[in-house]
């Protein structure tokens, strides 16, 4: 097996391939050394080996065992029978019949996107798509102050001209950054966790050393627990989840009167800002080195509060 993070996967799964011949001589050597000098390494290693040996042994006995004879006879009696002659006439005909329905479907589709096509232009089509019906008079370049009509039908309109000074300004606009995705991303991750509090907790709290190890391998972030307990939150939990494709680990927190708050972070995305609030929470990002962390709580006053304390544990 070659793979970059190949030492990042869980102990059960390298010793499965090395059992099974799938790791390159460094990780196999690794491996080998571990299993003579860790008594855990060397229990899950024999326990594989003893599911693999016995499944290869029950395998081989499968292939040993003989052919029924009912399903020989069977066997040789569709072998005696003739060919059945194709007849190429009939066949053309129930290939042509085949593509009926789809043929059907297709017809039925184009024509309600065609009505549908049409519908869209005739509602979207403005006044001045229409000239055998509207006209308009004055000048576009009009002194100030002057107004210009247009008529439609029978119908005339007063549109006053702009000011001789006045200039037209371009809305301003602001592109979407990796940092909007990021927080959106969050936002509704935090929104699927928050409201599962059996199946969010990976590792829960009680493991705390376990999960920090946990985290640290997957998402390469040194870090510590923050403590909200100041705040009345203890942690519930935590688990691996993926940001903007990046790996990211999520703490999730909880108050006596179990409402819930959560911290993520991964690594090297240079991510700060604030989310828009959303079905009864909000989401705050920050830098801290290389190391980007969220907080999501019930509003941004309260992800501020706690900011300074998750900040400190990167």
């Amino acid at each position: 097996m070659s793979m970059e993070n190949f030492k990042e996967l869980p102990l059960e799964v390298r010793l499965s391939a090395f059992i099974d011949g799938q790791v390159g001589e460094d990780d196999a050597r690794e491996l080998e050394a571990l299993i003579a000098s860790n008594d855990d390494a060397r229990g899950i290693y024999e326990t594989l080996k003893m599911g693999s040996d016995f499944g290869n042994k029950a395998f081989e006995e499968m292939l040993r065992e003989p052919v029924p004879l009912d399903l020989v006879r069977k066997i040789k009696a569709i072998e005696a029978k003739p060919a059945p002659v194709r007849q190429a006439a009939n066949n053309n005909v129930a290939s042509f019949m085949r593509f009926i329905p789809q043929a059907i479907a297709a017809s039925v589709m184009l024509l309600f996107a065609g009505a549908y096509a049409g519908y869209y232009v005739a509602e979207n089509r403005v006044p001045g798509d229409l000239p055998e019906l509207v006209s308009e008079t004055s000048n576009i370049e009009a002194p100030g102050g002057e107004v210009k009509t247009r008529g439609m039908g029978n119908l005339t309109f007063e549109l006053p001209a702009p000011e001789a000074d006045s200039e037209i300004k371009p809305v301003s606009t602001r592109s979407i950054t990796k940092a909007d995705v990021a927080l959106a991303e969050v936002a509704s991750a935090h929104k699927v966790y928050a409201a599962d509090k059996v199946h969010a907790d990976e590792v829960p709290a009680a493991q705390e050393s376990e999960l920090v190890g946990y985290l640290e391998a997957v998402t390469s972030v040194k870090f510590a627990v923050p403590d909200l307990s100041a705040e009345g939150y203890k942690l519930r939990g935590g688990k691996f989840v993926e940001v903007v494709g990046q790996p990211t680990g999520a703490l999730f927190y909880e108050d006596g009167a179990g409402k819930s708050v959560a911290v993520y972070f991964m690594k090297n995305e240079n991510i700060s800002g604030a989310a828009p609030a959303q079905d009864g929470f909000t989401v705050i990002g920050g830098q801290k080195d290389a190391t980007s962390y969220f907080i999501a709580a019930a509003d941004e006053a309260l992800a501020k509060k706690l900011e300074g304390n998750v900040r400190s544990v990167f």
